[in-house]
């Protein structure tokens, strides 16, 4: 199964694939891209039967590229609405508990 090193630049969403077919040349390319990132990059290696199983997967890393193939991208979440449904679930939780306490 082939290495793939991915370079990913988390601002700009832009995906930079490597593939190589060592273990021991996929460490060192990893390692190069380590020692070069700037801030808001990362570098993550893989193992993947293809390119195209790696890109399923671990679709978050290539949506940019290919926005056709996801559909619609997700809303930004409204951090308000989500704190008031984590306080009503606590609420709720808190109150089932302290009933099943109570029996």
């Amino acid at each position: 199964m082939p290495y793939f090193v991915l370079r990913f630049n988390r601002t700009t969403r832009v995906p930079r694939l490597t593939q190589v077919s060592d273990a021991d040349e996929a460490l060192d390319r990893l390692h190069e891209e380590e020692g070069s990132l700037g801030p808001g990059e990362e570098a993550v290696l893989f193992w993947s039967r293809s390119e195209e199983d790696l890109r399923i997967t671990h679709s978050s890393y290539f949506r940019a590229e290919s926005p056709q193939l996801f559909g619609t991208p997700l809303p930004e979440p409204n951090l308000a609405e989500l704190e008031r449904e984590t306080e009503r679930i606590k609420a709720t939780v808190a109150a089932e508990l302290e009933a099943a306490l109570d029996t």
